[in-house]
């Protein structure tokens, strides 16, 4: 710099203006004179710089496919997208960045927003060899979003997210998958069962976690166990805001997907197949693990898929029904599973284990579970619903059940464990068969078409079913495991269509047509409608050698004995009947008569009693213990039959063609024998 102080004391101290002058022209001259010397230097400069890029740019250029260190440099000065080569990488790298920062600038100046970072894996996926973990795991512990495209990636340890805000997004997760359209994660690490092709959780599996992960974000992922990790995507403390969505787990050795303690978070579109053990947990723990540990409450749940799994040959679906399963649904509260299939596992294809209140399932289709059983000797395959005290508030909703052929196991809801604290709820079932253990359990608006089939206890409440028709059909030639719904696919029990029509509210009427039975037994008292069970004048039931035929007890809704060819004896305890067009014949069975009635009302009309020439009067006939019996052109066999009035017993005869011989009177007062008429062989005698 030039140094002009003298001249600038100079001017402050001069006097005259000529001296101010002096000093001024002196001082100018000075820089003058410096200027043009830095001057020369800074242009020596330039020329130095610009000899030596231009030297730099020729050695680049000079640079050739032929010298292989140089290959990767030679190749990016080329933009494969526009087609434009530049000199340099330099060069194309100034020119790109200026553009980027231009694209930047404009998106910025209409949203006011600086987009974020969004980083992705490109360019190829290497060789099926090539080991991905470090990679992937990297780009995970960012915090940031990333996406794989399409491809097999190889992992030789499990993933972990372990942090807030962790991401990870492929490009999907198809049922079949290939690596030019869905991203799959492929476990070729040591074949552990307490390892998992993913992990989000702060501690290991098993491990109770304290540790609270938000905003976890999981989407379009296949995750492949390759039969040597235990589980696909494990899950542990998952809560506010996370979600996972069109996850896929396949080829695990205990579980496809295992959540455990999450709330407020969702999961949608998942899907686990052809596991060893098990599709789809929720809620589950590990031993020694309490209830806050494991429990899934208020998280959202829908689409959810579990098909083939439970292919380890080693477990025994008899001793271990809670195994196999493609969806398990255990302890949370507010708990709700929305759209769930199950197709063709080897074990259940829903386990319902919740211990805790207000879970359920809504809107489900269950086909041929149960696969490793052989045969239709059991019925607890499709949903088992495993009662506790301590859970209730459950419901299962819009069920669809289909089985294959007749193989029970795969189409039936079984109802076990202990009584549930409040009643379960089942509501809009199509097709299936159910079996309880208990009996705190509602069914409402079931269609059970394909067996019409309920084993054990039937439900509570007041059952409303569409059945479609208001026949059942009975023949000798059925099978208790048809529907009933026509005569080729007739029960083969009266008990059988009771019980049916118990449960189908249209049903009023059975038909009997040709059936031969021995004794036979019917406890009314859950019809809670008149029903007709009609013999089409050629059923029977004979029982020549014990002291009951058929015996009817505890209906209250009126019910219509028709049209029977032969009945050995009706007894009627709390019942209310009609028996019409039939015949009651016994000989020298018993003391007991033919119509037994206890403590009911009976109407009888053209029924005739036939004691098939019994040697003793009293051996045969009508008795009348308590109960109101009005008879109306009915008819005996001759002097072989008696009526018997007891306790305050009523007997009202209307045109009756009796053959009677012995009339009882027990305590000889409080009875009323009344109608119109009888005709006895001697005569017409009026009763008044």
């Amino acid at each position: 710099m030039a140094d002009i102080s003298n001249e600038l004391i100079q001017i402050k101290s001069a006097i005259y203006g000529k001296d101010v002058r002096g000093s001024i022209h002196d001082g100018i001259d000075k820089i003058n004179r410096e200027t043009e010397k830095t001057t020369g230097i800074a242009k020596d400069t330039e020329r130095r710089q610009t000899s030596l890029e231009q030297q730099f740019d020729e050695q680049i250029q000079n640079m050739t496919l032929d010298d292989p260190s140089s290959a990767e440099l030679v190749a990016a000065r080329t933009n494969t997208v526009t087609g434009e080569t530049l000199t340099t990488i330099g060069r194309r790298l100034d020119e790109e960045y200026e553009k980027f920062s231009s694209e930047i600038t404009n998106i910025s100046g209409v949203t006011g927003k600086t987009p974020y970072d969004y980083l992705s894996l490109v360019s190829g996926l290497g060789t099926p060899d090539e080991d991905w973990t470090l990679a992937i795991q990297t780009l995970i512990d960012t915090g940031r979003l990333h996406r794989l495209p399409p491809g097999r990636y190889r992992v030789t340890e499990e993933l972990k997210m372990r942090q807030n805000r962790s991401s990870l997004e492929g490009a999907g997760n198809t049922l079949v998958w290939d690596k030019s359209k869905d991203t799959v994660i492929f476990y070729d690490g040591p074949t552990d069962p307490n390892k998992t092709v993913l992990r989000v959780s702060g501690k290991p599996i098993g491990e109770t976690s304290d540790i609270q992960l938000s905003n976890i974000h999981l989407k379009n992922i296949v995750l492949d166990g390759n039969q040597k990790a235990g589980y696909g995507l494990y899950t542990n403390y998952v809560t506010n805001d996370s979600t996972v969505e069109n996850v896929t787990a396949v080829n695990c050795i205990n579980h496809g997907v295992f959540i455990a303690k999450s709330w407020y978070a969702s999961y949608r579109n998942i899907i686990a197949a052809f596991n060893l053990g098990c599709g789809i947990t929720i809620g589950k723990g590990f031993e020694g693990w309490a209830g806050s540990d494991r429990q899934v409450n208020s998280v959202y749940f829908s689409n959810l898929r579990g098909f083939d799994n439970g292919k380890d040959l080693a477990f025994d679906m008899e001793t271990n029904r809670e195994w196999g399963y493609g969806i398990g649904l255990y302890d949370g509260y507010n708990l709700m599973l929305r759209g769930i299939t199950c197709e063709r596992n080897d074990g259940a294809g829903l386990v319902f284990n919740n211990k805790a209140t207000g879970a359920g399932v809504q809107g489900s289709y269950f086909e041929r579970n149960g696969q490793r059983d052989s045969g239709a000797n059991g019925m607890d395959r499709a949903i088992i619903y495993v009662g506790n005290s301590g859970g209730g508030g459950h419901y299962l909703l819009d069920t669809f059940l289909v089985g294959e052929q007749s193989h029970e196991r795969h189409q039936t809801i079984f109802l076990t464990g202990g009584r549930p604290r409040t009643e379960l709820v089942i509501d809009r079932v199509s097709f299936g068969k159910l079996n309880a253990e208990w009996s705190d359990y509602k069914l409402h608006n079931a269609y059970f078409g394909m067996a019409a089939y309920i084993k054990g206890h039937a439900p509570k409440n007041t059952v409303i079913v569409d059945y479609g028709q208001d026949t059942l059909y009975v023949r000798s030639n059925g099978s208790d495991n048809n529907d009933g719904r026509s005569s080729s696919t007739a029960f083969a029990t009266l008990q059988k269509a009771i019980e049916m029509a118990e449960y189908f509210e249209r049903v009023t009427k059975i038909n009997c047509a040709g059936l031969v039975s021995g004794e036979i037994t019917l406890d009314l008292s859950k019809i809670r409608k008149e029903l007709r069970i009609d013999g089409v004048g050629t059923a029977k039931v004979i029982n020549a050698s014990a002291h009951k035929g058929l015996e009817i007890k505890n209906n209250a809704f009126k019910v219509t004995i028709a049209n029977f060819g032969e009945i050995s004896r009706i007894i009627a305890e709390n019942a209310d009947l009609n028996i019409l067009g039939s015949t009651l014949a016994l000989k020298d069975n018993s003391a007991t008569p033919c119509l037994n009635a206890i403590d009911s009302k009976i109407n009888m009309k053209t029924v005739m009693v036939d004691g098939k020439g019994s040697s003793a009067p009293v051996k045969n006939g009508i008795r009348s213990n308590g109960s109101e019996i009005r008879m109306m052109d009915c008819n005996t066999s001759g002097l072989d039959n008696y009526f018997s009035i007891e306790n305050n017993g009523i007997v009202m005869a209307d045109r009756y063609m009796a053959g009677f011989n012995y009339i009882d009177f027990r305590d000889g007062s409080g009875h009323v024998i009344g109608g119109n008429k009888m005709i006895t062989s001697a005569g017409a005698i009026t009763f008044q």
